[in-house]
């Protein structure tokens, strides 16, 4: 083993150093990532809205959503107007599409059996356009897609 250390010391220290960068980072997107945090909270989230004791509303949607639409403010409205408890869930990270919203709903709702009484999509006019994918595809592979969708994705 030491003569294979004293053959390859550079090879070695720089996969060592990738591999703590790694770790690192990995151990600590959630903190420095807002959407890294919000896709690590949606779990959560689906919960919530699909064990309230009344009606769960799951909103799927971006910035948009969350900036746009007062979580506490919708409750307190639906619960008026429907005469029973209402608890809304908003899964919101930036910049995301239908696409990833899509394949969101099936990790987190359809394969968990997860499920709310009404969801959401919550979409501006640009998000419906037909546009290229690949800007979406590495949060798609390191969030959202599960081994099962591999062949839906290439379609």
């Amino acid at each position: 083993m030491l003569r294979f250390v004293s053959r390859y010391p550079v090879p070695l220290l720089v996969v060592g150093a990738l591999a703590v960068v790694e770790g690192g980072l990995r151990y600590s997107e959630a903190r420095l990532s807002g959407d890294v945090a919000q896709i690590e909270e949606a779990p959560r989230q689906v919960r919530y809205a699909a064990r309230a004791s009344g009606a769960g509303v799951l909103m799927l949607g971006n910035s948009l959503l969350a900036e746009g639409v007062d979580q506490g403010e919708l409750e307190r409205a639906l619960e008026a107007n429907l005469g029973k408890e209402v608890s809304v869930a908003k899964v919101t990270p930036d910049g995301t599409t239908p696409l990833e919203w899509r394949y969101l709903f099936r990790k987190l709702v359809v394969r968990t059996e997860e499920k709310p009484s009404v969801l959401v999509l919550a979409f501006g006019p640009g998000h419906l356009w037909d546009r290229p994918g690949a800007s979406q595809v590495l949060r798609l592979a390191v969030h959202h897609v599960a081994g099962g969708d591999v062949g839906m994705l290439f379609k």
